[in-house]
Parts: structure tokens; sequence; C-alpha cells
């Protein structure tokens, strides 16, 4: 109690791919929310950290799958509401950008652009290497346990943090990823195989050893879920035509 006082500016760590939460942050300082510095934190698909750092917003690049998989993008959609609204909501020059984005998978806003992006945002990047060892220095140090992609706007939080408090964006439960977890709590690498007595498990399984270890809560909906019953067993090929047939066909027998 106390640390942050009544008005005191509050800076804000958000794990982004599409730029939606952080472009409500942007927002709410807008509407008077005493918001200080929003730090764009991305995970290895460092489009937006390059972003911000040239001025060029470019696509060109491969594509990374990562462990935090809901940052897993390299066209943000949202970005292009804030460039809007920080260009004078001048819709010729934004329009000129997207299409550029769309012919050639690059623009570039200029110096201008770029100042002001700077004025009202930070941002950084973490690899996955990154991300386990933030996961493993939030239980350390806190008692804490986040999701991969909590642990990248932790990450980015601990590279840029200035004189005001940082809140972190946390986006996610662990125990949706509880393999990772587990690996970062013990010193497993990113993408290496887990013991196989822990490798047999299933995820709920895997998600109560967790638990039980560190005294964390898992959601009642993700405590159970092993236990619940398969509803749903047939895979379609994802084709366009399969994916009508499927919804069509869902749609007649509930209709029966």
């Amino acid at each position: 109690a106390g640390y942050i006082k009544e008005g005191e500016k509050l800076n804000f760590s958000v794990p982004t791919g599409n730029f939606g939460d952080i472009l409500a942050g942007y927002l709410a300082k807008k509407a008077g929310l005493p918001v200080g510095t929003l730090i764009c934190a991305s995970n290895v698909n460092r489009v937006l950290t390059d972003f911000w750092e040239s001025g060029v917003y470019d696509r060109n690049r491969a594509f990374e799958k990562s462990i935090s998989p809901s940052m897993d993008i390299l066209i943000s959609s949202n970005l292009e509401r804030l460039i809007y609204l920080m260009c004078g909501e001048d819709t010729e020059r934004v329009a000129g950008w997207m299409k550029s984005l769309s012919e050639n998978g690059r623009y570039e806003v200029g110096e201008e652009m770029k100042a002001r992006l700077h004025e009202e945002f930070f941002a950084a990047c973490a690899t996955d290497e990154e991300t386990m060892r933030a996961i493993a220095e939030a239980w350390r140090e806190n008692r804490y346990l986040i999701d991969p992609h909590t642990a990248v706007a932790w990450k980015a939080a601990q590279n840029l943090r200035g004189a005001n408090p940082v809140l972190i964006a946390s986006t996610a439960h662990w125990a949706k990823f509880g393999d990772n977890v587990y690996r970062a709590l013990n010193g497993i690498a990113a993408g290496e195989p887990l013991p196989d007595e822990v490798a047999a498990l299933t995820g709920c399984q895997l998600n109560r050893i967790i638990a039980e270890r560190t005294g964390s809560a898992i959601p009642r909906g993700l405590a159970d879920l092993d236990e619940m019953p398969v509803r749903f067993t047939e895979v379609i090929d994802g084709t366009t035509d399969a994916i009508e047939k499927a919804a069509l066909d869902f749609s007649a027998a509930r209709n029966d």
C-alpha cells in the first residue's frame, strides 16, 4: 500500500503481436488515465521492435514459431489504427503505407512519425531462451508463476524500466503452457524434450505437479480438462470446400 500515489504515472509493459491490448492502453491514456510510457513487448518475431527502432515496417522475413504463439505475427493489424491517430488522421498517408505493405511487404513512416512513436512508446523483444529465463526469474524472485507471453513483457520491463513503476500486463495463465513452465522451472531449454516420465503425463497431470510444487492454483476450467468427455473427433482437411461442407452439415444436424 502507498507504493503508487494517486494520479502518479505508471508505465505498462504489454506483450503484443497484433497490437490490440497496447493500443487500448494508448487510448486510455488519451482519455485521461495517468499512463507514462507504454512498452511494446514482442517475441522472436520482432517486427514491431524493428519498426520502432527504424521507422520501417517490414514483414519480409522468416516467420518463427515461438513458445509464445499468440504473438507469432508478422502483420500487426491494429498498428494501422495507431499510426492513423498519430499522423493527424491523414487517411491518404495511411492508405499509402498500407498499399506499400500489401504490394511490397514494407512501408516507412519517416523520422517525424518515428519521433512521435518514441514519445509514447518503448519497444523491446525477447527470444525463447530469454522468455524461459524470465519465467524462472519471476518465480525465483517473486514466487509468482507467469506464462511465456507474460514473460516476454517481464523481460521487456527489466530492459526498459525507468523512474516510473511498471505494471506488466499478464495476458494468459501459466497452466495453458505447463510444458514450457515446467521446462523453465527445471532448467530445461525451450524445445528440449521433457524427461520420459514427464512427457508421458497429460497436460493436466503436469499442471498438477507444477501446482503442488509451487502452491499455485489452476483455474477450474483447466484443472479437470483431461476428465471431460471428448465431444468432437472429426478432422477436416482445411480446404474452403471442406470447411463450408462441415459448417453446413453441423448446422443441418443441429436443426434436425
